[in-house]
């Protein structure tokens, strides 16, 4: 007697690690998480034999087990993961299945795998085509006997195209992306009256990283800021390549690349949260464009 008490203990704590692996995985890293895996190809191979005795009772006990751990990872796990291994992806929604605590929609994956996968959402309001979805992703959690039980959330329901080509391939879960909606729009009339007008602005220059993701954009990233991150026209450049931006710190919709090829020592030194107020080198230089756009429309006033 004492050693079937003993051998459903020894059973249950290994049923409980195996579920418990996100948990592990997050507090203790993948050579931990790893091994868990000889204890569940062990605990599967129990259930199979004690199913097959008829122990209805454990197969029970295991399931409670696996919604008692589902509660764990998404409910205490989930917020400190997501800001670790969180990833966004854009899909587009194929369908939507109403429960009793939000609703469960159908997405399938943009990235061109075709891939179907369930996105859960809390609250109800307009669908449209195209979703952001986040969870923390894990490594390896694709191959064989790796799963997870986070759960995916809605991200962003009306994604812009340039949210859309940024997430694609999957981007790291950030301010970022919801900042690249906020900035994002404005008309190419209101950049040449931010020029033509660039000393009525508080101007700061701020140093990015260029990011090719899709075939329409390229992507500023300020690696210093935990919030900025502004879509550019596609130009031949290279990834991973330093430029400086100019933008309007009152209103950072307007923006604009300033040098496509800084020097380390100019890149160094913007290369701050928000930038730096431009020295006299970019004042000149800020000063020079201003004026040959103000005398390129003056022309064209008088031409008309």
């Amino acid at each position: 007697m004492k050693d079937s008490i003993k051998k459903y203990i020894v059973f249950i704590v290994v049923v409980f690690l195996c579920l418990l692996h996100n948990s592990i995985y997050y507090i203790f890293g993948m050579a931990i998480c790893l091994i868990t895996v000889p204890f569940l190809i062990w605990g599967i191979l129990e259930i199979r034999k004690r199913l097959d005795r008829n122990e209805i009772s454990l197969f029970s006990l295991l399931v409670i087990s696996y919604f008692f751990v589902f509660s764990i990872d998404n409910i205490i796990i989930y917020p400190y993961a997501l800001n670790k291994y969180g990833v966004v992806y854009s899909s587009k929604i194929d369908g939507i299945y109403h429960g009793r605590h939000g609703n469960n929609l159908k997405t399938i994956m943009l990235d061109g795998s075709s891939e179907s996968v369930r996105v859960w959402r809390t609250y109800d309001h307009h669908l449209c085509d195209t979703l952001l979805f986040a969870y923390p992703q894990l490594a390896f959690e694709k191959k064989w006997f790796f799963f997870s039980l986070f759960l995916r959330h809605e991200y962003e329901n009306n994604p812009t195209k340039p949210q859309i080509d940024y997430c694609l391939n999957g981007a790291e879960y950030s301010d970022k992306i919801r900042y690249l909606k906020k900035h994002i729009g404005t008309k190419k009339e209101e950049i040449y009256n931010y020029w033509s007008e660039i000393k009525k602005h508080d101007n700061r220059i701020i140093s990015a990283v260029l990011e090719k993701r899709g075939s329409r954009y390229i992507y500023a990233n300020p690696v210093q800021s935990e919030e900025k991150l502004w879509a550019l026209k596609y130009h031949e450049v290279k990834h991973g390549a330093h430029v400086l931006i100019v933008y309007d710190i009152q209103n950072p919709s307007l923006f604009s690349v300033i040098d496509w090829n800084p020097s380390n020592e100019d890149y160094d030194y913007y290369n701050t949260k928000d930038g730096q107020k431009p020295t006299f080198k970019y004042l000149l230089k800020l000063e020079h464009l201003s004026k040959s756009l103000q005398a390129k429309n003056d022309e064209e006033r008088d031409d008309g």
